[in-house]
């Protein structure tokens, strides 16, 4: 989005929101709407997105291209049989690239391929081969385990957009899935050398190299992920995981408690590693006040697990790493 375009958004989504915030009457048209719900999309704003899907609805009921994106957000949010009941009602009134990937992901999720591959393939043709469709691919498919057919698309994809920031960022997450961690950190690196300040692509770096061992590697790609977005907390885990893979055990210990204080889906986890970085410190009190909480919570959720000294592994090994490509939205 150039400048120009950016200030004229910025104002359209200040209006839009001061309507929200006063109940003003104002009228949006459906582009506008679009474009504003993209925006929270991307900002991974899922309250505001929502709230901007069902007033936009109420604008322009049935309108197939809000639909669609209602659709979408369903499957964000893994609804796949609402999503399905949305789109059925779309068919034969509206045909774009939004709607033929929706078509793909939902086929997808039934492990349809052959046709998920067919809607996904109108799609990428009914944009022009735009590049961020083509990042959107490689994703899903990589989400669903078809990584061989996500390194097809990831070629087909370089071979148009050699230098596309969204198919890069999803290739180097499916390369080191696939065990290419040369490749994965020299397509991270591309995106780095185009961006420096690209706290996303720092983030993968730091994953990548999490995932294949390289622990101080991994830390130092995010410590600058970090500088540039203090804010961020999805890689608390694989921070605390190097730091106790690594003898930091004060260091990890924290870690391990903030994302224990959390809503993190990692927090069970935080929690057995925290009172191991507690035992390994020597700190019995906190230990077995832990202990006593894990074994209440296992009476309560058999999810959890108790941590006692038998439960320390040798090696160290904890859990495995959270997946990026999981909020990977190519933004």
């Amino acid at each position: 989005m150039k400048d120009d375009e950016r200030d004229e958004f910025d104002q359209l989504l200040k209006r839009y929101e001061a309507s929200r915030r006063t109940g003003a009457i104002e009228f949006f048209d459906v582009n506008d709407l679009c474009d504003i719900i993209d925006e929270y999309m991307v900002r991974e704003c899922d309250k505001e997105a929502k709230d901007a899907i069902s007033f936009a609805l109420r604008l322009h009921p049935g309108n197939p291209e809000l639909m669609v994106m209602d659709a979408r957000m369903h499957i964000y949010h893994d609804d796949w049989e609402t999503a399905k009941s949305i789109i059925e009602k779309v068919h034969g009134a509206y045909d774009a690239p939004d709607y033929r990937m929706v078509m793909g992901d939902l086929l997808l999720h039934e492990c349809n391929v052959e046709q998920a591959l067919r809607h996904y393939e109108i799609a990428v043709s009914l944009s022009g081969n735009e590049p961020e469709l083509f990042g959107d691919i490689i994703n899903n498919l990589t989400r669903a385990n078809y990584l061989e057919i996500a390194e097809e698309w990831i070629e087909r994809g370089l071979s148009i957009n050699p230098d596309a920031p969204s198919i890069l960022d999803s290739a180097a997450i499916t390369y080191s899935l696939l065990g290419y961690k040369a490749k994965a950190i020299e397509t991270c690196n591309r995106l780095i050398d185009q961006d420096p300040y690209n706290a996303r692509a720092w983030g993968i770096l730091g994953d990548i190299c999490h995932d294949h061992n390289q622990y101080a590697e991994a830390l130092e790609a995010y410590g600058y992920m970090k500088a540039l977005q203090p804010d961020e907390t999805f890689s608390d885990i694989n921070i605390a995981d190097c730091h106790f893979m690594m003898g930091h055990f004060q260091e990890a210990r924290d870690f391990y408690e903030k994302v224990a204080a959390s809503g993190h889906e990692e927090r069970e986890y935080a929690l057995n590693q925290l009172a191991v970085c507690e035992l390994r410190l020597g700190n019995g009190d906190s230990y077995q006040r832990l202990f006593k909480l894990l074994r209440q919570r296992k009476e309560d959720n058999e999810g959890a697990r108790p941590v006692d000294e038998d439960s320390y592994h040798d090696d160290n090994t904890p859990g495995s790493a959270n997946k990026r490509e999981d909020n990977n939205d190519n933004t």
